[in-house]
C-alpha cells in the first residue's frame, strides 16, 4: 500500500508545569497508521534532525509522534532555559503524560532518550493501562564510552556541584565527528542553531546516573524488545546494551533482539546506509501489530 505523509506541529503544557511548552510534532500516514511510535531524543539535540527518519517510516504506515524535551530545541526559547531539563525523574513524569496523551503502540528513543525509553519500558510496560507493545533503544546512554568515561572521582565531584548549583550551565565540547561519520552531517551540526551543546550540573549529573541504575534493571523488562547500536560509537558504550538485552530474561517469550551496526557511530541514523535500518525498524514494528508490510520483520541489517 502507498502512504502519502503529512506533518502537524503544536506546542504542549505538561499539567505539572503550566509555564512550559514543549514543541511537537507528528508526521502521519494516510490512509489510517498501522501502528503509531513515540520518539524521545537525545541529549543537546532535537526532533527535526529525524526528519528524513520519520518521514521514511510513515511512508510505510507507521505514525511518528515526537517532541523536543524541556531545555532543548524548540522547547528552550530562552538561554537561561538551554539545558534545564528539570533532571531524569522530570523527563519521565513528561514520556508518562505523552505515553497517556497519543497511546502509541512503541516507545522509541536515542542515547539519553534510549536510556529513559527502556526505565519506563521496565516501569510501566506492565501497567495494564499501558498501551506500550514494545521498546525501540538505539545507541542508549547506559554507560558512556569507554574512552569518553570520567574517573570515578570526577563523577562524584560532579554530582556535589550539581547540588549546590544544579542550573548551572555548561558546554559538553562534543565533536560533531563522534556523533557521525557523514562529513555532510557534521557540517550541519555545526551550522545547526538548536545545536546548542548545552547542559547543566543537575542535567548531566543525573543523566550519567540513570543509565547504569537502568542497565542493572535489564531483567525486570517485561514487554518485547529491540536495541541497535553501532560499535563504533565514541560516546555511548556498544557493550552496555548488549548486556542489557542479555540481561533481559523476564521478556515476555524471549522476544529480544540486538543489532549491532558494523562501523557505526553514535548516530545510526544520521549515518551512510540509514535507509536499511528504518526498513528493520519498522519491520520489527509492524511485524508486532500483526501488519507486516515491510519484509520478514526479522530485525537483521
Amino acid at each position: 500500500m502507498s502512504y502519502t505523509v503529512s506533518t502537524s506541529t503544536t506546542y504542549l503544557t505538561p499539567p505539572t508545569s503550566p509555564s512550559h511548552r514543549l514543541y511537537s510534532k507528528t508526521w502521519t500516514p494516510t490512509p489510517a497508521p498501522l501502528a503509531r511510535v513515540l520518539f524521545v531524543h537525545g541529549f543537546a539535540e532535537h526532533i527535526e534532525r529525524y526528519d528524513h527518519v520519520f518521514q521514511l517510516l510513515a511512508s510505510k504506515g507507521v505514525e511518528v509522534v515526537a517532541w523536543d524535551s524541556r531545555g532543548f530545541g524548540r522547547s528552550a526559547t530562552e538561554k537561561k532555559e538551554w539545558g534545564v531539563t528539570g533532571g531524569s525523574e522530570v523527563q519521565m513524569g513528561d514520556i508518562q503524560w505523552m505515553v497517556h496523551t497519543h497511546r502509541p503502540d512503541f516507545l522509541w528513543g536515542h542515547s539519553m532518550g534510549g536510556a529513559l525509553a527502556l526505565a519506563y519500558a521496565i516501569q510501566h510496560g506492565e501497567d495494564p493501562h499501558c498501551p506500550l507493545k514494545g521498546v525501540i533503544s538505539s545507541s542508549p546512554l547506559l554507560r558512556q564510552a569507554p574512552s569518553a568515561r570520567p574517573w570515578g572521582i570526577t563523577l562524584a565531584l560532579g554530582s556535589l556541584a550539581a547540588k549546590l548549583r544544579p542550573n548551572h550551565q555548561m558546554k559538553t565540547n562534543l565533536p560533531p565527528r563522534h556523533m557521525t561519520s557523514d562529513p555532510t552531517k557534521q557540517r550541519e551540526i555545526q551550522a545547526d542553531p538548536l545545536m546548542r551543546d548545552t547542559g547543566t550540573l543537575h542535567g548531566i549529573s543525573t543523566m550519567l546516573h540513570f543509565g547504569p541504575s537502568t542497565l542493572s534493571r535489564a531483567h525486570e523488562l517485561r514487554i518485547p524488545l529491540l536495541v541497535y547500536h553501532g560499535d563504533g560509537d565514541l560516546v555511548t558504550d556498544y557493550e552496555a546494551s548488549r548486556e542489557f538485552v542479555e540481561g533481559a530474561t523476564g521478556v515476555r517469550g524471549g522476544d529480544k533482539s540486538f543489532v549491532g551496526v558494523p562501523g557505526g557511530a553514535h548516530e545510526v541514523l544520521n549515518e551512510e546506509g540509514w535507509e536499511g535500518v528504518v526498513e528493520m525498524l519498522g519491520g520489527w514494528v509492524l511485524e508486532r501489530v500483526g501488519n507486516d508490510k515491510m519484509g520478514d520483520g526479522s530485525p537483521k541489517l
